[in-house]
């Protein structure tokens, strides 16, 4: 059996579905709402811009550079936000101190694979 082309099959119908003006809207915003889609979610928005370009809507190098760029930046802002004076928030707390003890020595133990399996969780 011959296999079936995902673009010959799924790509003319996904243009045909969709009106012109959803079709300009993606054209227009589609990389700014991947870029921002990254920032929050992560892999929905690189599924669907990898869809659009497919389809032949978007190109996918800049899906790619779009994604990329809003993934850097989300976890770089997160990093900076748990680094900042704002960490404080935890040790405020008094009635946290022993779960927090708890946590910080799992992830002491448990560092390399926590921080591999953490970008899978959700």
């Amino acid at each position: 059996m011959r296999p079936v082309c995902f673009r010959c099959t799924f790509a003319p119908a996904l243009g045909e579905a969709m009106t012109p003006m959803i079709q300009h809207l993606i054209e227009t915003y589609g990389y700014a709402a991947i870029f921002l889609g990254t920032l929050l979610e992560g892999e929905t928005p690189v599924v669907l811009g990898g869809i659009f370009a497919h389809a032949g809507l978007l190109d996918i190098r800049w899906v790619v550079l779009a994604a990329s760029g809003g993934g850097f930046l989300s976890d770089q802002v997160l990093f900076h936000i748990a680094r900042s004076p704002a960490a404080s928030f935890l040790t405020e707390r008094p009635s946290w101190k022993a779960g927090i003890e708890r946590v910080n020595r799992a992830l002491t133990a448990y560092r390399t694979p926590f921080i591999i399996g953490f970008r899978f969780i959700y």
